[in-house]
């Protein structure tokens, strides 16, 4: 979790580095306001993966901003961005596209997903959609 976002933010950043879970769930993205994150009412929360071999892969969690393609030997590099599509409505539209290296295979996942939130966005979870836990790299934020 990362909270204490400020509140005037227009724009976030989440950015991973080399980030690894100890399975093959895919990675999901949620916003939350003072009441607590969000896992529900992500309107188009769809990712796409594909290969180097041209494999499609898609998903979409309905808990936030989903990136597929992950192995439990996957390594998430990139950075998926929020913006804030309408302010009298806490609306934010994600956009994101990453490299997902693992089994010898480079994938390029991409997606987004919009969310109204019930308040002023103050915090951003990276979590799964299953019980793998993380076990390698690295994921910040910043914000404008």
């Amino acid at each position: 979790n990362f909270d204490s976002i400020p509140s005037g933010t227009t724009m976030l950043f989440v950015n991973f580095e080399g980030v690894s879970m100890s399975g093959t769930n895919n990675f999901v993205i949620s916003l939350g306001d003072s009441g607590g994150i969000e896992t529900s009412g992500y309107i188009q929360d769809t990712g796409v993966a594909v290969n180097g071999a041209g494999t499609i892969s898609g998903v979409s969690s309905g808990q936030g901003c989903p990136i597929p393609g992950v192995a439990a030997t996957s390594l998430v590099t990139g950075t998926i961005m929020w913006i804030l599509k309408d302010s009298s409505t806490n609306t934010w539209a994600a956009s994101y596209s990453v490299v997902v290296q693992g089994y010898n295979v480079y994938r390029a996942a991409m997606g987004g997903t919009v969310k109204a939130l019930s308040g002023v966005l103050t915090q951003v979870e990276i979590h799964n959609n299953g019980s793998d836990t993380f076990d390698a790299g690295s994921a910040g934020i910043s914000y404008l």
